[in-house]
């Protein structure tokens, strides 16, 4: 077992310092908890952070499509870019480009103020220079 402090909040600000017990392997768990109990607490784990990706998503506005593709693609410590992270990569990239076509540099900013990161990947993405 790995034994880490962890800290609690409340939304008044009020926090407590405490030590966690976790196991340090997939076998530590399932010998602690069996099978069955380890699959739940995995499932439970991810289904917190499918559900925080959906609720950022929606309040993004992106539809129900966009928010399932994004939740089924989901790995735990994958190195896959954000679409975020992907859609600034681009314009970094495309920085001279962008200051020559202030038609397209409006668009792409009309698109990233709106945090339509998919549009901006969409404009940029095929832009040679």
């Amino acid at each position: 077992m790995r034994i880490t402090e962890d800290v609690v909040k409340t939304a008044a600000g009020t926090e407590w310092t405490y030590s966690l017990d976790l196991p340090e392997s997939i076998e530590e768990a399932v010998e602690l908890f069996g099978k069955d109990n380890t699959l739940a607490l995995l499932n439970a784990g991810l289904k917190v952070k499918k559900q925080a990706i959906a609720r950022e998503m929606f309040k993004a506005e992106k539809t129900r499509e966009e928010v399932e593709e994004a939740v089924r693609g989901y790995r735990p410590g994958s190195s896959k870019k954000s679409m975020t992270e992907y859609a600034l990569e681009l314009i970094t990239a495309k920085a001279d480009y962008l200051n020559i076509n202030p038609q397209v540099k409006s668009q792409v900013i009309k698109a990233a103020t709106k945090k339509d990161y998919k549009s901006v990947i969409e404009i940029l993405k095929d832009i040679e220079e």
